[in-house]
């Protein structure tokens, strides 16, 4: 195994009560070109966890660590974050499949050392052929809400062209060690949803930027463990909607968006969720908006 010239790239990945696709997305870990990895896999204290034994089995020099308790994506990740010793850490979903190649395109641009985080394009699995991710939009201040470049769109290789964006997507990103440092990584009270677009914006405030690298290529399951349109999933969006906007926005912004939240989307997407009588899904997203509302930006 020829590691010479390549650095040390720390993947870090999480499991909660998916470990088949934990050993999938390890079995596509060990077809990767590129060697001088550690890989760690965070179990998020699940009732049905990755075991060492078993994970072994799919990539021989994993690490299964077991997660003290649940504390979301930020949680697990932050605890993967304190133990890896890559000068790169790549943080992806275990409900994913990797391009073999994907490390070395993930690396190039940080040539410039401006550049912090580097991400993949990212497709669907199912249909590889539809975009998921070509880099983000600006968050928009008075909806609280950006856009996934690309998202539904077929390939033809329109997002071919790399170059700087204003977030790094969770599924799949490639950290400078050196961004952790300075930036503390994930907040964790988000638990999931926002908090890669909330640790993008003090990465980018740290003065440094996020760049889209096309020419990597990640295959996502989406919403493999909420679901596409769960209760949870529609809390969690609310509440971090707002939790995001007060810990990122001035205060007469913050205003801005919470008027704009109150008189206008929240009776909007509330009337939606009744026609269709998907009362969870309205007790969730009402629940999720007075949560928001009450959450102190910093716990």
């Amino acid at each position: 195994m020829n590691t010479i010239g390549q650095p040390l790239i720390s993947i870090i990945s999480i499991n909660y009560n998916q470990p088949e696709l934990t050993y999938l997305f390890l079995d596509s870990v060990n077809r990767l070109t590129y060697k001088n990895i550690e890989v760690l896999i965070i179990d998020n204290a699940s009732s049905r966890a990755v075991t060492q034994h078993e994970a072994s089995n799919h990539f021989k020099e994993v690490n299964v660590l077991f997660a003290p308790k649940n504390g979301g994506f930020g949680y697990g990740n932050n605890l993967g974050l304190k133990l890896a010793k890559g000068e790169f850490i790549f943080i992806v979903n275990n409900d994913t499949e990797l391009k073999t190649d994907i490390l070395e395109h993930l690396l190039l641009p940080f040539c410039d050392g401006k550049i912090g985080v580097v991400c993949p394009k990212i497709v669907f699995f199912d249909t590889p052929d539809i975009i998921q991710y070509a880099g983000f939009t600006k968050i928009n201040r008075i909806t609280g809400r950006n856009r996934a470049i690309g998202y539904g769109q077929t390939d033809h290789r329109q997002f071919d062209i790399g170059g700087e964006t204003f977030g790094a997507h969770g599924a799949a990103m490639l950290v400078r060690k050196e961004i952790i440092e300075k930036t503390n990584g994930f907040y964790e009270p988000f638990f999931m949803y926002y908090e890669e677009i909330d640790w993008s914006y003090r990465i980018m405030t740290a003065g440094f930027l996020i760049y889209y690298q096309p020419s990597a290529l990640v295959l996502h399951k989406e919403s493999m463990s909420v679901g596409k349109n769960s209760a949870l999933k529609i809390f969690f969006l609310a509440r971090n909607r707002l939790l995001f906007m007060k810990r990122n926005s001035s205060p007469l912004s913050y205003m801005a968006f919470v008027s704009y939240n109150l008189f206008f989307a929240m009776p909007v997407h509330a009337i939606k969720f009744l026609i269709k009588l998907q009362f969870k899904l309205f007790y969730a997203f009402i629940y999720g908006n007075i949560k928001g509302l009450s959450i102190p930006s910093h716990l």
